[in-house]
């Protein structure tokens, strides 16, 4: 009978590890990412970032929070240079276009990379479940 039983025990020790161990990835609802895009986003959830790898072209992204509120979007930089934004809900300048609807919707407009170099954008969106980081690398021209 003791043979049958130290087999058992170490499985149930085994199982009991593996299902405490640390995961990189979402594996609950409160893990899961708040935002949603048709975009193509990878998630880092250790800093809380979507990140988005876009062509030298830009475009238009418009990534949604259908069970939070969106409060604001703010922080704004551009590699290393921050901008100062005009209100909680739009921002503009000569290299983007930010648009908060219905306190559910961002929409963020690109212009194109003409540089060489890659470019990141960082943008802080408040009101989730906690302040939440869109990055987008795009690439220039080549």
């Amino acid at each position: 009978m003791k043979k049958n039983l130290i087999p058992f025990a170490t499985l149930i020790a085994l199982l009991v590890m593996v299902s405490c161990g640390d995961k990189d990835e979402p594996d609950g609802i409160e893990d899961a990412p708040v935002l949603e895009s048709t975009t193509p986003f990878s998630y880092d959830k250790r800093n809380n970032e979507y990140i988005v790898n876009i062509e030298a072209e830009g475009g238009e992204y418009v990534f949604r929070a259908p069970k939070n509120t969106i409060t604001s979007v703010d922080y704004i930089w551009r590699d290393e240079t921050r901008f100062q934004y005009g209100s909680r809900d739009s921002f503009q300048n000569e290299y983007l276009t930010i648009k908060l609807e219905d306190f559910k919707d961002i929409t963020i407009s690109i212009v194109p990379n003409n540089d060489e170099a890659i470019v990141t954008y960082k943008m802080t969106v408040c009101g989730l479940d906690s302040n939440t980081h869109i990055v987008f690398h795009q690439l220039g021209r080549k």
